[in-house]
C-alpha cells in the first residue's frame, strides 16, 4: 500500500517537474545547456517532433478546410454569376431577332408601298382541328381592321383576320387552314392557280393548274393582286397585294384526267416561329387577269 502511494507521487512530481525542466533547457542558449538540460531535450525530442507533426497536419487540415469552403462559396458565386450573364445574353439575343424581324417587318412595309397595322402574335389555335388560327394583338388601338384584311409578315402571307375585339386584338386565319384560298402565280412560268391550305404547316397546294402548264420546282409562288370571288369553290377570300411570296413549289402531281395538275407547295412563313405580323388595311388597285397567262376558266363546284 505504502509503495502504491510513493509511485503515485513520484508520478506527480515527475510530471511537475519534467515540464518544468523541459521548458528551462528549452529557454537555455545552446551554449549555457548543462549534461541534464542535454538528457531532458534528447529524451523528449521525440515526442517534441512527434507533436510538432501534430500541430502541423491540423493545421494543414483546417487551412485546407477553411480553403475548401472558400472556393466552394466562390464557386457558387461565380455558378450565380455565370447564369446570370447567360440570361442577359439571351434576353440580348431575343431583343436582337425581334429587331430583325421588325426591321424586315418595316422594309417590307416600305417596298410594297401599302397601308398596313402592325400586331404581335400572342397564341395560336388550340384545336388545330378546328382550324389554324392565330391571335394577335395591335401595338395600338385601331377601328380601321375589319374581318377580310390580308395579314402578311416577312416571310410572305400569312392570312386573313376573322374576328376583331375591342379595337386591339384580332383572330387570323392562316393561309394552311383547309378552308382558306386565293389565286397566286408562279414567278417563272406565270401560269395562275387556285392555292388552298391542307392543315399542314409545311404544305399548300395549287389547284386548276393547267397540265400543259410547266411548272418548275423551287420555283416561288406570289401573291396576283386579285381575290377568290366566284373562282374554283367559290370561296370568297382576301384581295393580297400583289407578287407577295407565299411559297415555294415542292412536288407536283399530274391528275388522272390529264387535264390539270396539283402542285405542293411549302410556304414562305414559318407558322411555328411567327411573332410580328401587319394586317393590310388598304386593298390594292384590281389587277387585269389578262395581262398574264392565267388558270383554266372556273368550274364551279366540283
Amino acid at each position: 500500500m505504502y509503495s502504491r502511494r510513493v509511485r503515485q507521487l513520484v508520478l506527480i512530481v515527475g510530471f511537475l517537474v519534467l515540464p518544468a525542466l523541459f521548458l528551462r533547457a528549452n529557454a537555455k542558449n545552446p551554449q549555457d545547456l548543462n549534461a541534464l538540460d542535454r538528457l531532458i531535450l534528447r529524451m523528449t525530442a521525440p515526442i517534441q517532433t512527434g507533436l510538432s507533426k501534430v500541430a502541423w497536419a491540423v493545421h494543414d487540415f483546417g487551412s485546407s478546410y477553411f480553403a475548401l469552403v472558400g472556393v466552394k462559396k466562390e464557386n457558387q458565386q461565380l455558378l450565380q454569376e455565370n447564369q446570370e450573364l447567360k440570361a442577359q445574353v439571351q434576353s440580348f439575343r431575343l431583343e436582337r431577332e425581334r429587331a430583325d424581324r421588325l426591321e424586315q417587318l418595316l422594309s417590307l412595309k416600305n417596298e410594297s408601298k401599302i397601308d398596313t397595322v402592325p400586331a404581335r402574335v400572342i397564341s395560336r389555335d388550340s384545336f388545330p382541328l378546328l382550324g389554324r388560327t392565330v391571335q394577335i394583338r395591335f401595338d395600338k388601338e385601331t377601328a380601321e381592321v375589319k374581318p377580310g384584311m390580308p395579314v402578311i409578315a416577312s416571310g410572305g402571307v400569312v392570312g386573313k383576320v376573322l374576328h376583331t375585339y375591342a379595337n386591339s386584338y384580332a383572330t387570323v386565319q392562316l393561309i394552311v387552314d383547309t378552308n382558306f384560298a386565293i389565286p397566286v402565280q408562279f414567278q417563272k412560268t406565270k401560269s395562275m392557280g387556285i392555292l388552298r391550305g391542307t392543315g399542314d404547316d409545311k404544305k399548300l397546294q395549287i389547284e386548276y393548274v393547267n397540265s400543259h402548264d410547266e411548272v418548275v420546282i423551287d420555283d416561288p409562288v406570289m401573291t396576283t393582286g386579285i381575290g377568290t370571288k366566284g373562282v374554283g369553290r367559290e370561296v370568297v377570300g382576301p384581295t393580297f397585294p400583289p407578287q407577295l411570296l407565299v411559297g415555294q413549289v415542292s412536288g407536283v402531281i399530274k391528275s388522272l384526267s390529264g387535264l390539270d395538275q396539283k402542285i405542293h407547295v411549302k410556304p414562305g412563313v414559318n407558322f411555328k416561329e411567327i411573332r410580328e405580323v401587319l394586317v393590310v388595311l388598304s386593298a390594292p388597285p384590281p389587277v387585269d387577269p389578262q395581262g398574264s397567262r392565267s388558270a383554266r376558266p372556273a368550274q364551279g363546284n366540283r
